[in-house]
Parts: C-alpha cells; sequence; structure tokens
C-alpha cells in the first residue's frame, strides 16, 4: 500500500509542475507577439540586371529584405521587445 501513495504522490507533482510550466509559457509577451498574423503586401516584381546579362525578376513586398545575390528570395524579419529587460 505504501508504494501506491508515493507513486500517487509523485503523479500529482508532476501534473501540477506540467501546468505550472505550461500555464506561464502561454502567457509570455514574445510568444503572444510571435503567434500574431503578419500580412505581407506584394508589389510588382523588381526588374534587375545590367546591359550584358538577362534581366531577372525578383519578387518584391513591403519591408523586403534581401540576402544580397540576384536569386535569392525576400525575407522578412521584425524586432521585438524583449519581454524580459535586464535591469
Amino acid at each position: 500500500m505504501v508504494p501506491m501513495i508515493k507513486t500517487t504522490k509523485l503523479i500529482r507533482f508532476f501534473l501540477v509542475l506540467f501546468l505550472l510550466v505550461a500555464g506561464f509559457i502561454q502567457d509570455l509577451p514574445a510568444q503572444r507577439k510571435a503567434a500574431s498574423t503578419i500580412i505581407l503586401d506584394w508589389k510588382p516584381d523588381l526588374v534587375s540586371g545590367a546591359a550584358e546579362s538577362p534581366t531577372v525578376k525578383i519578387m518584391n513586398f513591403d519591408g523586403a529584405q534581401y540576402d544580397g545575390s540576384l536569386n535569392s528570395l525576400p525575407y522578412y524579419s521584425e524586432r521585438i521587445v524583449n519581454p524580459f529587460p535586464g535591469r
């Protein structure tokens, strides 16, 4: 009978611990920001190329960033406020 009581207490402990950790993670401001929806406003393709080379069409949207090569895809990045600033 004694091992059953210890097992039940152990199960309760881990269940409470899991619920506390899961609740804390869901309430982080950074998590809420990451889960927000970002809508990309697509623009006409950019045309790039020199007189001697063929033209290259590059996809484009508001806030698009590129890695510098002509064959790269645009990407979006955004800085968010640190929810745990230093003191």
